[in-house]
């Protein structure tokens, strides 16, 4: 497990769509947070991400959808001990998607070479952020998969009926959207800033969760060298699932409607 900066040797150079692609580092790596009603959660989480890789090292925007629970004001006062948290408390265009979409459009305007995504609650482990990084050397986007077996899954805390809709919904995206990656609803991702830009220029429809299906099928269709990296998913201990039946609906018509787009 990597602690500190990372010390890995100069830029690696690819031939096709991306070239002369920089090494990562948390120097050139930024994080990127959304959340809503998470103010017992991301406390710990920053910690802890400072804790395994340096108070100083780590560049982190908290994409907040102005919770009600105080969770931006706890960033904020975070900001204090770790001058490269930054807390962005949003009341417009609210939702999974844009906020994460408004994150990594930030961290690509400061200039990250880097862009991770993670949720607050732990089901994304700090400590694979670092064998994230390790395989970003040789990818441009790299997943933290629950299904790097095929038919099984690594998580915890879930219901039978869960992990049964889980396997479903993978099954049903890659179908319809021709995706070879195994978890394709993952959030946990580490993206190289050329591939982000492409994606981010085409005309992104998803506010919620099927930002996470849309955002991979453009990757994908962009010709993007893929890679997953085994997560252990845990359940969450504070805070409550965003998961609602209006999430899954826009999340099947998306696939839907880019199927439909791509056998035209």
């Amino acid at each position: 497990m990597l602690t500190g900066r990372p010390t890995w040797p100069g830029a690696l150079c690819f031939t096709g769509l991306f070239v002369a692609s920089p090494t990562p580092g948390f120097d050139n790596t930024h994080i990127v947070i959304p959340t809503y009603n998470e103010r017992d959660n991301i406390g710990r989480l920053i910690e802890e991400i400072a804790r395994l890789y340096g108070r100083d090292g780590v560049n982190v925007w908290v994409m907040d959808d102005n919770s009600p629970d105080g969770t931006g004001e706890v960033v904020v006062a975070l900001g204090e001990r770790f001058p490269n948290v930054q807390a962005i408390v949003r009341t417009a265009h609210r939702g999974y998607g844009n906020a994460v979409a408004d994150g990594m459009r930030k961290a690509l305007a400061t200039g990250a070479e880097f862009v991770l995504t993670m949720d607050a609650d732990f089901s994304h482990s700090p400590a694979v952020i670092g064998k994230m990084l390790d395989a970003a050397r040789d990818a441009d986007l790299v997943i933290g998969s629950r299904y790097m077996q095929a038919g099984r899954a690594a998580v915890e805390d879930w219901s039978q009926l869960r992990l049964w809709m889980s396997q479903l919904a993978n099954w049903y995206f890659r179908a319809m959207l021709d995706i070879s990656a195994r978890d394709n609803t993952s959030g946990f991702r580490c993206w190289r800033s050329d591939l982000l830009e492409k994606v981010l220029a085409q005309n992104l429809h998803a506010s919620g969760y099927a930002f996470l299906t849309e955002s991979l099928f453009y990757a994908a269709r962009a010709g993007a060298r893929i890679v997953e990296v085994a997560n252990l998913y845990q359940g969450r201990t504070h805070g409550e699932s965003k998961l609602s039946t209006g999430v899954l609906l826009e999340s099947v018509w998306t696939a839907l409607r880019l199927g439909l787009s791509r056998s035209r």
